[in-house]
């Protein structure tokens, strides 16, 4: 019974990924015209958390738009004084 749970677990975090791809995919594709999935609203890349139920299980999914943040590793380093 273990492995059957693990594997619907491990389905439905994939199912939320393929998700998160699709509406990024979705937006960008229609980037000029106002999104809205038939049905549903498009997921905003805000981080909003996004709760799918899918009839035996479900998942919680966002999407966080990084393309603002800066990389830690390519700073240069700053030596205090000694």
């Amino acid at each position: 019974m273990a492995f059957k749970e693990q594997t619907e677990k491990k389905l439905l975090a994939e199912a939320g990924i393929e998700r998160g791809v699709m509406e990024i995919i979705y937006r960008s594709v229609n980037r000029s015209q106002a999104v809205i999935l038939e049905g549903m609203e498009a997921w905003k890349p805000d981080g909003t958390p996004h709760t799918v139920d899918m009839g035996g299980g479900g998942y919680t999914a966002r999407i966080i738009d990084e393309s603002g943040k800066i990389s830690l590793n390519g700073l240069p380093m700053h030596r205090g004084l000694s």
